[in-house]
């Protein structure tokens, strides 16, 4: 009662001011720890550079180009792209292999397709991918009209067969030679650079500005990363062939969204050996029986006996020469557009009517595949056929012999 009512209040604002005191030196503190934080770019204002290889690869050089592009988009603030660095930033962008790169301890050792490392430092980010080149072989056309003027007889020697070439006749629709990019390059840096500005915020649903989504920043904080990404699927196809358009920003996109194509030959492959006028006229007996007992050797897409020896054999040699020659990873035995089943004595009986249009010749087609992969299994076990599920043969076989070898080369 005695006690005068300040004398109570005085631990009570001495506790306050020490908290507040402690509080604001906290928040000094980390003001200060943020302002000291590495930037790549700070209030407009670069901080960082970006350096490749003195000779980069496509995929690095490019993906330098896009980080460069996109980051002057989101802060309006271009950096530099330098093969050496410099001592005038402090954060330094490793886009691709280069011995910069290796100095920081980061390299492509070990990363499939595609595959990539984004690795972080006190002081630098290294975006660094698979980058195998793709290098075209001979014969193979630079344009259009290259191929029946001075490569197809280049073709026919290395042949010495009236076959069709679907690899070195089209080789140029997948190059672009405004970016200089292949569509069997190995990406791995670029898709590294895509995926550190993916983080960013941006975004491409379609070609162009208009499907362009952009964040908008002053400032971009050097990250923490320790990552490796490997694709989910090592071919992402595109039905639209992209990367040859003359709309470069359709080329882009392409790339933006990390498509690529599988190098070989798809689709219905056995009209490389049956649609050469030389073949028709020299091999008849290549071609079906129809129900008249003519040999359909005119029509556009005349398919094969399947029975034919002479035919089997030929699609072996020419699987083989492709695998050794273009070294393709896969050569497709499909029949031609518009199939037709045999009707000669040894195919006729081969129809399975009980199963309906889309497997009536089911087994037919696929005991043919079959027959193909284990021979050329012999002599390339690490390649593969395709063919696709498609006409009267959708259904899967079921008489065939399914005890083959398990090699990939089936």
């Amino acid at each position: 009662m005695g006690h005068h009512p300040q004398s109570l209040m005085k631990p009570s604002v001495k506790l306050l001011l020490f908290q507040f005191y402690v509080l604001t030196s906290l928040a000094l503190f980390f003001i200060h720890e943020l302002e000291a934080s590495p930037w790549i770019v700070e209030n407009g204002s670069s901080q960082a550079e970006i350096v490749i290889a003195e000779e980069p690869a496509r995929a690095a050089q490019l993906g330098a180009s896009e980080l460069q592009t996109y980051l002057e988009k989101i802060t309006g603030c271009r950096l530099a792209i330098v093969t050496v660095p410099s001592d005038n930033m402090p954060v330094k962008i490793y886009v691709g292999e280069s011995e910069a790169s290796h100095q920081m301890g980061v390299n492509a050792d070990g990363l499939k397709r595609d595959a990539f490392r984004m690795v972080s430092g006190p002081n630098w980010l290294a975006l660094v991918g698979n980058d195998l080149e793709f290098t075209p072989c001979e014969p193979w056309a630079r344009h259009r009209n290259q191929w029946p003027e001075e490569k197809q007889k280049k073709w026919e020697e290395l042949a010495d067969h009236p076959w069709l070439n679907p690899v070195g006749s089209r080789l140029y629709k997948h190059h672009n030679k405004e970016l200089d990019i292949w569509t069997y390059d190995h990406r791995g840096s670029l898709n590294a650079v895509y995926a550190f500005l993916y983080d960013l915020g941006v975004r491409w649903y379609m070609p162009g500005e208009l499907g362009e989504i952009l964040p908008r920043k002053r400032s971009v904080a050097l990250p923490k990363l320790s990552r490796i990404v490997s694709p989910e699927f090592e071919v992402r196809s595109v039905s639209r062939p992209l990367l040859s358009s003359s709309k470069i920003e359709d080329a882009l996109w392409y790339l933006r969204i990390g498509a690529n194509d599988q190098y070989g030959i798809l689709h219905h492959g056995q009209r490389n050996l049956t649609e050469h006028p030389e073949q028709r006229a020299a091999h008849p007996e290549y071609y079906v029986q129809l129900a008249n007992g003519k040999r359909d050797n005119e029509s556009k897409t005349a398919n094969a006996c399947l029975s034919s020896k002479g035919f089997f054999n030929e699609t072996v040699a020419f699987a083989r020469l492709m695998f050794d020659h273009y070294d393709l990873p896969i050569v497709s035995v499909m029949p031609h557009d518009g199939f037709t089943h045999c009707q000669c004595d040894l195919c006729r009986d081969q129809i399975t009517l009980d199963r309906g249009a889309s497997g009536l010749s089911s087994d037919y087609v696929w005991n043919f595949v079959v027959r193909v992969a284990n021979e050329l299994a012999k002599t390339h076990p690490d390649k593969k056929v395709f063919c696709g599920a498609y006409s009267s043969y959708r259904l899967p076989p079921l008489t065939i012999d399914m005890n083959f070898p398990r090699t990939r080369g089936h």
